[in-house]
């Protein structure tokens, strides 16, 4: 083949939080150490707004309300009064920087340890003000792993789109240009077979160009899914060319974006993410209850999951799991001595159990301290979306009843507590060597 088809590569950055960032964010979190005399204070925010102006924030006023309540409960001359009310003051502080767009926020803070994390992201989250020993990083895991980096590639034979979504939002687009060689000479015979020759080799290229800008952006942004929408003969043209690390990501096609003549160059970003939204979510369902079947056919002695609370929090000081799963409404109450790295289900005790300090023993929820484990110890965290029906598109959730459907993986979690992993390796039954 004589010439390059690629005309020009352009590259554009969108500003936000990327799935990248979110998780270094809920790694640095984790690593606190736990604080019960002056706790950590976790809030989650609506900030969309509401009203003809589209000014008026719900969420905000929810929050501001709850945040008065919460400081009226504590003793006036308290440290954990004071450390709350300079972190509050900082998180409304941090809620008037937040970006254009921004639907919610994730905010982190304790005064007394210096501790001053906050993200807005793109999409609602779950209203929470808490105050605990460590931060609560469930719903901000939750919203991680329920929104995998993908991107959407999108090509003619004139022009390739490759479009990265993180953090539920845009993050980068690749736009790959093509020449118009070979130009279209209007003679028969054999300069026409020589035109159609080159026409294919030429598309066979082009391809080529885009699956290789796929596969580096698979392997730098560590891509997860990937959503095709290209007419014949760029789609055979590509799939042919795409990586067996890229096409093994690919979890589904976009027809209408190029075969009814949509002008595809000029979609707004989150139009895309719209269309292909559909076929990503399906795709993580479904990779939501294959990893519940694993733990439900994995389960017993010397297998490789464990189910509730005890033996998966047990697992995971242990360093034995793979991946942590839980349903989306899992909550389990239960204590902790985090002097001794000991958990316990249920009401904080009277007596040490094990013959520890009294005063040690503090409330938690044993479903955040088993996410947290998991971010300490580099395991995955799977959350099933216990209800079904909830989705209506980019990131909006119905109101959960209980008389909307259960997914039937969160039924199989149902089991278990809604509580459960995936183990790396198993113990020996005396815990002093590794079964592989």
């Amino acid at each position: 083949m004589a010439t390059d088809p690629v005309r020009q590569v352009e590259a554009t950055v969108f500003p936000g939080e990327t799935t990248a960032e979110l998780q270094r964010l809920a790694r640095r979190l984790a690593e606190l150490p736990p604080s019960p005399a002056e706790p950590y204070l976790t809030v989650g925010i609506d900030l969309r707004a509401y009203g003809p102006a589209a000014g008026h924030r719900l969420g905000l006023e929810r929050f501001e309300r709850d945040a008065e309540a919460l400081l009226k409960k504590l003793d006036a001359h308290s440290v954990a009064r004071l450390s709350a009310t300079t972190d509050l003051t900082w998180i409304i502080e941090r809620v008037g920087q937040a970006r254009v767009g921004s639907e919610g926020m994730f905010a982190f803070a304790c005064a007394g340890r210096n501790v001053f994390e906050a993200a807005a992201v793109p999409v609602p989250v779950p209203e929470r003000l808490s105050l605990g020993p460590t931060p609560e990083l469930f719903d901000l895991v939750r919203m991680i792993e329920d929104w995998p980096p993908y991107a959407v590639l999108v090509a003619d034979q004139q022009l390739g789109v490759l479009l990265l979504v993180t953090g539920a939002g845009p993050d980068l687009r690749v736009e790959v240009g093509a020449s118009d060689f070979p130009r279209h000479q209007h003679q028969g015979g054999w300069s026409q077979d020589r035109f159609q020759r080159r026409a294919g080799e030429r598309e066979d290229a082009f391809a080529r160009e885009l699956a290789g800008q796929a596969r580096r952006l698979v392997e730098e942004r560590r891509i997860e899914m990937l959503v095709l929408a290209a007419s014949e003969p760029m789609r055979t043209a590509i799939l042919d060319a795409l990586h067996e690390s890229v096409s093994k990501l690919l979890v589904g096609e976009l027809h209408h974006i190029v075969e009814h003549g949509r002008n595809y160059d000029e979609l707004n970003p989150n139009t895309v993410i719209k269309l292909a939204d559909p076929i990503v979510r399906r795709a993580e369902r479904a990779r939501e209850a294959e990893v519940a079947r694993k733990v439900r056919d994995g389960a017993g002695p010397g297998d490789r999951s464990v189910t509730g609370p005890v033996d998966t929090l047990t697992a995971l000081q242990t360093g034995q799991v793979m991946t942590l799963v839980l349903n989306d409404d899992a909550s389990v109450a239960g204590w902790a001595d985090f002097t001794l790295g000991l958990y316990g289900v249920g009401t904080v005790p009277a007596v040490h159990p094990a013959g520890g300090n009294p005063a040690n023993l503090v409330a938690v929820n044993l479903v955040q301290e088993a996410v947290r484990l998991a971010l300490q110890f580099d395991a995955d965290v799977e959350v099933i979306k216990t209800d079904p029906t909830s989705e209506e598109g980019h990131g909006r959730e119905r109101v959960v009843t209980a008389t909307r459907p259960r997914a039937d993986a969160a039924k199989s979690m149902d089991e278990f507590g809604g509580i459960g992993a995936v183990l790396r390796f198993t113990l020996a039954p005396d815990l002093s060597t590794a079964r592989l």
